[in-house]
């Protein structure tokens, strides 16, 4: 195969500091990138830059920071001035850059996607999760910003010369449909699975539950939270564990202090320590209103651990019902509990996570994933 030195690539991310909710995206389109192209160049803030630090030797960096105070004039004057920031690293990059790519709040840059689109050449807008949907749930994005974000995200689609989303579901979620001729479906997930394997098997496992992701509103975890009480008083084995960090961790830790001590708050866990933690639960638990794909979910299933997920974003394309996992018909807290509760009795839980491995195993190794993109930019 082609190692693609002929081609370059520019990736244009923005994305809010001190976030690092975007390191695994990048780092996975890094890696991708560094078999299908000849250099890389990462445009993004300087939290993922540090985290992206020696990742490939084709990996050219540069830092363009979006700080915020959560305030909606200084939002909307960040949003603003990051796209100038954005589109003066273009600018200084472009004669030796062969194709643009937007990517983990690229697809509300319009300045950028713009001068992408009088470059004459190749500009690819991907959709992990629409930007102007996970606003909305942030319950900061009031105002003009969301629909600022809506119609700057919309306008790119039109410029873009392909778009790309993680499934044919993001379509209509994303209200892309109308797009459909220029749109390719793949994804960046790439699970190493001699890191992320069963090593205690599900039936000897305690009945412990896990939220991890995010602590952010988009991500359920106050409904987890009003869950918990219920969930406890109809399982006396159950544990609970919460881990992340984010804009709720304060509310988080004084909520868990008042509870049982069945409940535990990790907070942050070394991506390489991962592993070990999935192999200690029985089931994660993901009553998000917003998502992509979840590596996560993909590396609980990977370490033999069962999963319970609301299906939004692509879930519902690796989560099927009884199957490969389970699903919740919503995400408030009673539902949560009531099928927590119903999952921990299946009878054919082992099974349910053993089907979940093997489907991760099979779909989201690193050389399908170098083949699925060598498709889409060489084809």
């Amino acid at each position: 195969m082609n190692d693609g030195s002929g081609r370059s690539v520019c990736i244009i991310s923005s994305v809010e500091e001190p976030s690092l909710a975007g390191i695994v995206p990048i780092r996975d389109m890094v890696d991708l990138f560094t078999e299908t192209h000849g250099h890389i160049i990462l445009v993004t803030s300087s939290r993922l830059v540090e985290a992206m630090a020696g990742s490939s030797d084709k990996l050219e960096s540069f830092v363009v920071d979006r700080h915020s105070n959560g305030q909606m004039p200084n939002r909307l004057v960040q949003y603003i001035l990051s796209q100038f920031r954005n589109a003066k690293v273009m600018l200084s990059v472009a004669d030796r850059t062969d194709e643009w790519f937007f990517f983990v709040g690229g697809d509300t840059q319009f300045l950028p996607a713009l001068l992408a689109k009088l470059s004459a050449k190749p500009t690819h807008q991907m959709f992990g999760a629409a930007s102007k949907e996970t606003m909305k749930t942030y319950g900061r994005g009031s105002g003009i910003l969301v629909p600022l974000l809506s119609a700057a995200s919309r306008i790119n689609c039109h410029l873009a010369t392909q778009i790309i989303v993680y499934s044919e579901h993001n379509l209509r979620e994303y209200g892309l449909e109308s797009f459909r001729a220029k749109t390719a479906v793949s994804h960046r997930h790439i699970i190493d699975f001699e890191k992320f394997r069963p090593l205690t098997p599900l039936e000897d496992r305690d009945d412990v539950i896990a939220f991890m992701a995010r602590l952010a509103h988009e991500k359920g975890i106050r409904e987890f939270l009003d869950a918990l009480p219920d969930i406890l008083a109809g399982n006396p084995h159950c544990k609970v564990r919460i881990y992340g960090t984010g804009s709720l961790e304060d509310e988080v830790g004084k909520r868990v202090a008042e509870m049982d001590g069945r409940v535990e708050f990790v907070g942050w866990v070394a991506h390489g320590d991962m592993p070990r933690h999935l192999n200690e639960i029985k089931l994660l638990v993901m009553p998000s209103y917003a998502e992509g794909l979840p590596n996560v979910m993909l590396e609980a299933m990977a370490c033999g651990a069962a999963v319970l997920v609301n299906p939004v974003g692509s879930i519902p394309d690796v989560v099927r019902d009884g199957d490969t996992g389970f699903l919740m018909d919503g995400n408030d807290p009673k539902t949560i509990s009531n099928r927590v509760l119903q999952v921990l009795q299946d009878s054919d839980l082992e099974a349910v996570s053993r089907r979940g491995r093997s489907l991760v195993e099979e779909n989201f190794t690193f050389q399908r994933q170098v083949e699925k993109w060598w498709r889409l930019f060489y084809r």
